[in-house]
């Protein structure tokens, strides 16, 4: 029951900080319009297996959140999500960097947690 209500959690914070963005997928025929989820978010962790590229984004936290606690005090208080990346975006990203995060809307979403999906891009936000 406690499980259930941990994803049921996650789930609602992930989405609770994402919101809607219209925009032009550039990797089909330009007429496409394809609608966007958009996160913003620290990144947490980067890990690495068999070639396979992951980044543990979590929203709703401060730099000091980042600083002070550990990766499952944060996952635990904010929830988080894995987001599947490509080689070159995961050598560019550094663990502590902020970052929004596209994804497309109605793309599966695994219920672990933290939740796990791929990201269509991520960009770095200075501060």
């Amino acid at each position: 029951m406690q499980k259930a209500l941990f994803v049921f959690l996650g789930m609602f914070l992930f989405l609770t900080a994402c919101s809607t963005d219209r925009t032009i997928d550039s990797s089909t025929d330009n007429s496409t319009n394809v609608e966007y989820l958009k996160m913003e978010g620290y990144v947490v962790e980067k890990r690495e297996h068999g070639g396979i590229y992951q980044l543990l984004v979590i929203g709703n936290i401060t730099k000091d959140d980042l600083e002070n606690k550990t990766k499952q005090e944060l996952i635990k208080e904010a929830g988080g999500t894995y987001f599947y990346v490509k080689k070159e975006i995961y050598s560019k990203v550094q663990e502590g960097d902020k970052v929004v995060v596209w994804m497309e809307k109605g793309q599966p979403l695994q219920t672990s947690l933290p939740s796990e999906t791929s990201a269509k891009k991520i960009e770095i936000i200075e501060e």
